[in-house]
């Protein structure tokens, strides 16, 4: 006889007989062996099969996947295309998850226009906010547009207390250097936030500051490109995993070999956008160069971290994060 997948055997296998059996059907009772149907041949009432039979082979124990007991899913791990998989093939049909973070998303500067809108020579397009929005919604966030703020600390102000109101998290771009029009530091106090920062050592991404209110986060970037993409690779996106409960939320950090010499005279940390790819079997870098920010952009798959006054060698060993997409 047959057994179908999806049926239970009704008798069990007698010592020197055989059953035909679908893949994935319950096995009858004393079934020491399952041979391929390539590997035999009929004859007459007989089965022959080509090659040996080892005991156990083509069978599957019950509970061979996950262990009565086992563990399938941690607290803090992210839910993946293959952890549904797993979940749905144990009969799980719903797990309890964190709730969506969301982040409000904010833009300073009277110079800044929106993509789409009339060009003139003294503004600029607003590429951060797009970028920081896609970034977000990538990592699973709710985002909210707070839109462009005009060089006005009142103004400003104002503004990052709706925001502050409508999210988890406001996340600024411009207004973080020092400089007369440089209003975000000034806004975050007017509203009544603690400054926990302001600056950081590195470069690009030095204009950097952070506060909080009422629980609620700030953090507030550089409007330069370059600044924001490092902050928000290094800063922003491990924060944002941290605050959604993941449990590993830091950028994955690697060692790899200096292509080229390189010297950083400074007294910070530099950070350098590179390209790290596969050449006849060796995982290889190059550091990226360009007259634009947004000529090294979309190749960046690396952030190479050069230590202040630092003096490397081709060859030498160094830190470097490695930019997963999400």
């Amino acid at each position: 006889g047959e057994i179908p997948a999806g049926l239970m055997p009704l008798n069990a296998i007698s010592k020197g007989n055989t059953q035909s059996v679908m893949t994935g059907a319950v096995l009858p009772l004393n079934t020491v062996a399952v041979v391929m149907h390539e590997h035999i041949e009929k004859e007459d009432s007989c089965i022959v099969v080509k090659g040996s039979i080892k005991k156990g082979q083509n069978i599957i124990e019950a509970g061979n996947d996950v262990k009565k007991g086992g563990k399938i899913a941690s607290r803090g791990e992210k839910i993946s295309p293959e952890l549904i998989s797993i979940l749905s093939f144990n009969g799980i049909s719903s797990i309890q998850v964190n709730s969506i973070v969301k982040a409000s998303i904010i833009s300073a500067g009277s110079e800044l226009i929106l993509p789409g809108e009339v060009y003139n020579s003294a503004k600029t397009y607003n590429s951060n906010m797009c970028f920081a929005d896609s970034i977000l919604k990538s990592l699973g966030v709710e985002t909210v547009i707070g839109g462009i703020v005009p060089d006005n600390a009142a103004r400003l102000s104002e503004r990052l207390l709706e925001a502050m109101k409508q999210s988890d998290i406001v996340i600024s771009f411009g207004g973080a250097y020092s400089g007369e029009y440089d209003l975000m530091e000034q806004s975050l106090l007017m509203l009544g936030a603690e400054i926990i920062f302001s600056g950081i050592k590195i470069k690009p991404g030095k204009s950097f500051i952070a506060a909080k209110k009422d629980e609620k986060l700030f953090l507030c970037l550089s409007g330069s490109p370059g600044s924001a993409f490092i902050n928000i690779q290094l800063i922003v996106k491990p924060v944002i995993k941290k605050l959604m409960g993941i449990n590993s939320f830091m950028p994955k950090k690697i060692e790899v070999k200096m292509s080229s010499d390189y010297v950083n005279s400074r007294p910070y940390r530099k950070i350098l956008q590179g390209r790290l790819y596969l050449e006849k079997g060796e995982l290889k870098f190059k550091i990226l160069e360009g007259n634009s920010i947004f000529e090294v952009l979309p190749k960046t798959n690396i952030l190479i971290d050069v230590p202040p006054k630092a003096c490397l060698k081709a060859y030498d060993l160094i830190h470097a994060y490695y930019i997963e997409e999400e």
